[in-house]
C-alpha cells in the first residue's frame, strides 16, 4: 500500500486551492477545468461549457483576493 501510495501521488496534480495559494493561477484554472469536463461527460453533458470566471481564495488568515480570467 505504501509503494502504490507514492506512485499515485507522483502523478497528482496539486489542488487548485494550493496552485491558488502559491501563485500558479493558469495551473490552478486548467485543473479546474479538468474536473469540470471530467464531471459533465461524466453526466452526459460534455458540451457544456466551463463558465466560472472569477474565484475567492484566501490569500493569508483574514484577507481574501479575487482572481479573474481573461
Amino acid at each position: 500500500p505504501c509503494v502504490s501510495s507514492v506512485v499515485a501521488l507522483t502523478f497528482m496534480p496539486e489542488s487548485p486551492r494550493f496552485l491558488l495559494e502559491v501563485g500558479k493561477h493558469d495551473e490552478a484554472w486548467m485543473i479546474l477545468k479538468l474536473i469540470h469536463d471530467t464531471n459533465m461527460r461524466a453526466r452526459g453533458q460534455p458540451e457544456k461549457v466551463f463558465t466560472v470566471n472569477k474565484i475567492k481564495t484566501p490569500k493569508q488568515i483574514d484577507e481574501l483576493i479575487e482572481i479573474e480570467s481573461d
